[in-house]
């Protein structure tokens, strides 16, 4: 009833197995293009509607509902159901996150997970505090990751900003993407991903809106960055 359909990421530097693969054998930018393509059309002659970044789902689908009634999200492990709530990770080397606070992550190594926890220690191992900044700029890119478009009322009203200052250097730019038709700037101020250009682009999109990418990442890109952390 659900399909997460994204390209394979060759990070061999953190996975050890992968280490022996002869990468060069993969598919190229422009087949992986192609197979998005391809799969966005076959998804969808079954009855499968496209959800956020990478997903399909069946119209009776919860994927589909949550897109609907807006509580779909985007964490690092894809799309799901129950925006608006804190996740907590368990196990080694999982992730928590706290609305609001930002991120934690326990032991990679399940002994020493499993030794704090008989010592009655936290399991954690590092985290990240968003700064306001980070907030502001996670429920913009949540919002296209999950929906598409971007949404300034809807992000004025969760953060405080008024949204054509604060983002007046990005404005610029979805006006340029514009002109290349991967965005449509509505008359009430929403900027939503062209189908299929867009859609298939929404990183390059969000790149834009990234502070921890080079200003030019939407463009020139950013390979090992998007491969480890999409």
């Amino acid at each position: 009833d659900r399909i997460a359909y994204y390209h394979y990421a060759q990070i061999p530097e953190k996975i050890a197995t992968q280490r022996g693969m002869d990468y060069t054998k993969l598919p190229d930018s422009k087949v992986k293009l192609d197979m998005l393509l391809i799969g966005i059309e076959l998804f969808e002659a079954a009855d499968y509607e496209f959800v956020g970044l990478d997903h399909f789902a069946k119209p009776s689908e919860g994927l589909c509902a949550a897109r609907d009634d807006g509580s779909l999200q985007r964490n690092f492990q894809g799309m799901t159901t129950g925006g608006g709530l804190d996740l907590l990770g368990v196990g080694a080397s999982s992730i928590s996150h706290v609305l609001g606070v930002g991120f934690v992550q326990n032991v990679k190594q399940p002994d020493r997970y499993v030794e704090r926890i008989v010592a009655g220690a936290t399991p954690a191992e590092r985290g990240k505090r968003l700064t306001f900044d980070d907030t502001v700029r996670q429920i913009l890119i949540d919002q296209l990751y999950s929906y598409g478009e971007i949404r300034p009322g809807v992000i004025e009203a969760r953060s405080g900003v008024e949204f054509d200052t604060y983002f007046a250097r990005e404005l610029d730019i979805m006006r340029e993407l514009e002109r290349d038709e991967l965005v449509s700037i509505e008359p009430n101020g929403t900027i939503r991903a062209t189908m299929p250009l867009g859609r298939v682009l929404l990183r390059n999109i969000a790149a834009v809106f990234d502070a921890y990418l080079d200003v030019d990442a939407y463009r020139s890109g950013q390979p090992d960055c998007f491969s480890a952390n999409a």
